[in-house]
């Protein structure tokens, strides 16, 4: 999973949309082990903070609100 630092990306799925900061893709696959389902491009110069699996699980153990989150997000961006 990576979280924008700065900048920004645009997200090619059925309805295209635009993540800066703060904002994060790759969830789905850390979330439901799916494959890739959009291409990303950098929008302009962007800075990346990529979160493994193993980190994103321990980081749920401790903030169990996140997995809703995530869940949530994906499911509005996947339709």
């Amino acid at each position: 999973m990576n979280n924008i630092e700065f900048g920004s990306v645009k997200v090619e799925l059925s309805d295209p949309i635009t993540l800066g900061p703060d904002d994060y893709f790759g969830e789905r696959g850390l979330l439901k082990n799916e494959v890739r389902n959009a291409s990303i491009t950098s929008a302009q110069e962007v800075e990346l903070f990529k979160l493994k699996k193993e980190d994103l699980l321990e980081l749920m153990s401790e903030h169990t609100h996140l997995f809703e989150e995530l869940s949530a997000t994906s499911e509005t961006r996947s339709g």
